[in-house]
């Protein structure tokens, strides 16, 4: 039971920290309702969990291994700027492709 009480207690921790800590860095409105927030402490850690899992996905892969061996003892290069630019533009264009489908489907 002292183990579980420990884990809940962590989790509850790790979740408000996060909560803040999206708050501070501006993330936009507050929620609204004592619902609003319970989702939000809730879900806090295990969205923060699958980000990590999309950048380590992004960063321990073939294409920034290939990258990682092609730039080697370089100390600057084009092409190693370029990858993470490229990351963020179609992740940008996932992003706000997926927000128009979104609007499309509850118009």
């Amino acid at each position: 039971m002292l183990a579980v009480l420990k884990v809940l207690g962590i989790y509850v921790g790790l979740s408000v920290f996060l909560v803040l800590l999206w708050l501070g860095l501006g993330a936009g409105e507050l929620p609204a309702t004592a619902t609003q927030w319970l989702w939000l402490l809730l879900l806090a850690v295990p969205l923060h969990l699958v980000g990590e899992l999309i950048g380590r996905g992004l960063w321990k892969n073939k294409a920034a291994r290939f990258v990682e061996q092609k730039t080697a003892g370089k100390q600057l290069s084009v092409l190693r700027m370029l990858y993470p630019f490229l990351i963020i533009v179609v992740f940008s264009g996932a992003i706000a492709g997926a927000s128009c489908c979104w609007n499309l489907l509850r118009a």
